[in-house]
């Protein structure tokens, strides 16, 4: 068990593969933290609720690609919030939990 991130860091460059890999909280994942994830997986699952909190920008820096208005607030692109869950809605099918 491993989150995204941890896979990326520590495991990004092996040629360890997955069975399986599942994304649970899926609404509160980015795309591109769970890109190495999906990769090295042979079948994946996103579980997830989209009424959820998207993903958080809270803890990320400014990048140097970012604006900042007069006030000094980040200004953030509109894809910015996409979550994993979002982002693949249209892709997969869904099932719904009973």
């Amino acid at each position: 068990m491993m989150s995204p991130s941890a896979l990326s860091t520590y495991l990004a460059d092996t040629d360890i593969t997955f069975d399986t890999v599942i994304f649970d909280e899926a609404s509160q994942l980015t795309t591109e933290n769970a890109l190495i994830s999906m990769i090295k997986a042979k079948q994946i699952i996103i579980a997830g609720d989209i009424n959820q909190l998207p993903p958080t920008n809270f803890f990320k820096t400014i990048s140097t690609e970012q604006e900042i208005d007069e006030e000094n607030e980040i200004i953030v692109e509109e894809n910015d919030y996409d979550s994993l869950l979002e982002r693949m809605q249209g892709a997969f099918r869904q099932v719904t939990l009973k």
